[in-house]
């Protein structure tokens, strides 16, 4: 019984996660913040796409994000080019493929429209993706339980659907958990597997 009234006490001067009464705003990002990811794919074309496969670390430093591949305990930074893009999308959401867009709301719905150059080609390719947001829900993911936005994505590819599954939570300012599936077999999954300050 004791148990009972502590916890409820408790909820009431703890916050909670109750986006349906506010949306949530663009993030501030503060000065040495950092969050790791781990990155996989599976029938995964790396000839006509980008190999994103590994472990990394974004640094927001300066106002800006710095990305860096971490192999063998050794970090090095890279481009924010190709995989090193998709990686910062992840925090990054001034990017016109619109993973997350502000303010967020519990019924958010958008559209991206963006052009990509698969590697090895000479064209570029556009493609269109309507975003919804399907649930707000916790998900837990290496670097913890969260309190997230499920987003679904789809759009229609040449010979192939696309949906893309995103989680954001707003208590680390990021996506924690990433999932682009194609109807033809390619998976990616990127996942959130630590966060801090200090850097």
């Amino acid at each position: 019984m004791q148990k009972t009234i502590f916890a409820f006490f408790l909820s009431l001067i703890l916050p909670s996660f109750s986006p349906a009464s506010e949306a949530v705003q663009t993030p501030q990002h503060k000065e040495g913040v950092f969050w790791k990811f781990t990155a996989t794919q599976k029938n995964w074309d790396v000839q006509s796409s980008c190999d994103t496969a590994g472990s990394y670390e974004i640094v927001y430093k300066g106002s800006q994000f710095t990305v860096f591949d971490i192999t063998d305990g050794k970090k090095q930074e890279i481009s924010k080019d190709c995989g090193g893009a998709e990686i910062v999308r992840m925090v990054n959401f001034q990017d016109e493929r619109k993973y997350v867009l502000f303010p967020l709301k519990p019924d958010g719905k958008w559209r991206a429209a963006y052009k990509f150059r698969p590697v090895g080609s000479k064209r570029d390719s556009e493609r269109h993706v309507e975003y919804k947001v399907v649930a707000l829900e916790k998900l837990e993911v290496p670097a913890g339980s969260f309190d997230a936005y499920k987003i679904l994505g789809e759009a229609q590819a040449q010979r192939s659907q696309l949906t893309v599954t995103i989680h954001y939570a707003p208590e680390v300012a990021s996506i924690v958990s990433y999932r682009y599936e194609s109807s033809s077999g390619p998976v990616r999954e990127i996942k959130l597997i630590g966060f801090g300050q200090g850097h």
